[in-house]
């Protein structure tokens, strides 16, 4: 996070990043937790696309077209279907493992996986596992907010670019930090002067 995100003026193209940016993240952020899931559920069905064409053409090839196959032809199409199913069979397994603990299984596929054989995974209690994350997100969206209004009431007192990447750099970044600091420290950073510590304080008290 750096001084500048806080202190200059967006443009056109910064707020359009931020809309189109913001849109595609809430959009992968759910998805996230189903990443290892949804993959092998993709593989798994690519391998039951292969088994279904391959055993469909070979009926067709029988059927259709009439024309006899060797049985080394007719074994590695029955093989090839085979392998497929059974690889199929694996990564829905594995799709089921990887399925987030914390999240619920939903009632449409629970039906599904008990009607093909397969185990439920196993659910934890949410609380436990996903109580740290949501509170550090929700630390770190505060701690943002109240870094972009100092810095934008810090331009309001009149406080130029350089003196703001000092404070930054100093560690002054939100108002209480600003309060709890006496004058004398924050005379010691580079470029501050009396009449800075003066605008802050009035703007700020």
């Amino acid at each position: 996070m750096s001084e500048h995100e806080f202190y200059a003026d967006p443009t056109v193209f910064d707020i359009w990043h931020d809309r189109t940016g913001g849109w595609f993240s809430v959009r992968v952020a759910t998805l996230r937790p189903y990443f290892w899931s949804l993959a092998f559920s993709g593989l798994a069905l690519l391998l039951l696309g292969i088994a279904l064409n391959v055993l469909a053409y070979s009926v067709y090839q029988r059927i259709g077209s009439g024309a006899s196959l060797g049985w080394n032809h007719s074994m590695a199409q029955w093989l090839t279907v085979l392998m497929a199913l059974l690889s199929c069979h694996s990564l829905l397994e594995q799709a089921l493992r990887a399925w987030p603990r914390e999240r619920a299984f939903p009632q449409r596929l629970r039906r599904f996986v008990r009607l093909c054989g397969f185990r439920e995974p196993a659910i934890v209690n949410s609380s436990s596992v996903a109580g740290p994350g949501l509170v550090r997100n929700s630390v770190d969206a505060a701690t943002a907010r109240e870094i972009r209004t100092f810095f934008v009431g810090a331009r309001a007192a009149g406080v130029n670019v350089a003196i703001a990447k000092a404070l930054f750099a100093a560690g002054i970044r939100s108002v209480s930090q600003l309060r709890a600091a006496d004058d004398a420290q924050l005379l010691r950073i580079h470029g501050v002067g009396p009449a800075t510590v003066r605008r802050l304080r009035t703007h700020f008290n």
